[in-house]
């Protein structure tokens, strides 16, 4: 707020309470946020240990990992496609094993809220699991269509959960929409949007706020275009479509658009480049703890962030599926079958 001096002391008198009161009214708005400003978080520390492992079948059976979710180091999950049951495996904090509980289908998808809360999504499949059990969801209402794949889950809370995909009208699979599914904490609901030829592929909530953002693909015959969506809970709005390889990323309850090698916020209806890594070997994706301590995809590896450089942390050139953080560990998971752990150092 800005005072223009005119030389009357009873504008002085006016202007400078109603700006103090608005000053400390300002002050402890900002102040008393529960996520303490960038410049006081730490950066983010790199002296990490790591292990590698290997996931191996018996030969004949087939399997291809795609997402990696945990609640903690002695409770890691990984999904994704093949023959059971090499598409669902646990660790336990010692070794990996698949699951116990033979479950049929492939899955694109797992996300968690603790041990005995866990979401799957897949091809006309969605399972959870209650510490002990896995359970198909029976009265999963899918649209009327000839199959859907769900690529992705994700929630803020168990009653408030997203599932996106894409659904083919017929058996060719050259008519498709995408599609997005809520969950309320009781009752699952196809959310009626605009149709749009898409497969969306990843989804993210900010947190204590009912937008979600989506990214996805539209596949063509030479070429395909990639975009990103925000739905309100009512409109289906694209705001980003180009050749570029675009996601939404979560970090620390925020949302982070990541468009080739540059990392937007979405502020006021615009992107706005938040990071601007051109020129590096930055290739995509937003994986963290806070704003100085995230990773992210290299053409050379794993890269970290912290709040000052950007580098190559784990050189490899093994394809990066996903990847899980915690406070002291993370795990990626490399070529659809290769784990690596890093622990920081005591």
């Amino acid at each position: 707020m800005k005072v223009h001096r005119t030389g009357k002391r009873w504008l002085k008198s006016v202007y400078i309470p109603v700006l103090t009161t608005l000053l400390t009214f300002i002050c402890f708005y900002e102040c008393n946020t529960t996520e303490p400003p960038i410049d006081n978080i730490e950066p983010g520390r790199r002296d990490y240990e790591w292990t590698v492992d290997t996931l191996n079948a018996p030969a004949g059976n087939i399997f291809y990992l795609w997402q990696i979710w945990g609640h903690d180091t002695t409770n890691i999950w990984i999904a994704g496609q093949g023959d059971t049951p090499y598409n669902l495996w646990l660790y336990d904090g010692i070794s990996w094993k698949p699951c116990s509980q033979n479950i049929d289908g492939n899955f694109g998808s797992i996300f968690g809220f603790s041990r005995s809360d866990i979401w799957l999504c897949g091809i006309d499949k969605i399972y959870r699991y209650n510490g002990s059990t896995w359970t198909g969801i029976n009265n999963f209402p899918y649209p009327n269509v000839y199959s859907t794949s769900l690529e992705d889950i994700r929630g803020i809370n168990n009653k408030d959960i997203y599932v996106v995909g894409g659904a083919t009208k017929d058996f060719t699979g050259e008519n498709y929409l995408g599609v997005i599914f809520h969950f309320d904490g009781s009752v699952w609901t196809h959310l009626n949007i605009s149709e749009e030829r898409i497969g969306f592929n990843l989804v993210r909530q900010v947190r204590d706020e009912s937008d979600i953002y989506l990214s996805g693909a539209r596949f063509e015959t030479v070429g395909d275009t990639n975009k990103i969506f925000m739905f309100n809970g009512k409109i289906l709005k694209q705001i980003w479509s180009g050749i570029e390889i675009a996601t939404v990323n979560e970090l620390a309850g925020k949302v982070y658009l990541v468009i080739g090698n540059k990392i937007y916020k979405y502020k006021s209806y615009r992107l706005e480049v938040w990071k601007d890594f051109s020129g590096t070997n930055y290739l995509g994706r937003v994986w963290g703890r806070s704003e100085k301590d995230f990773f992210g995809v290299a053409s050379d590896g794993l890269a970290h962030y912290n709040g000052t450089d950007l580098v190559t942390i784990y050189p490899t050139n093994f394809f990066i599926n996903d990847l899980f953080v915690m406070e002291k560990d993370i795990y990626m998971l490399c070529e659809n079958r290769i784990i690596i752990h890093g622990k920081l150092k005591d």
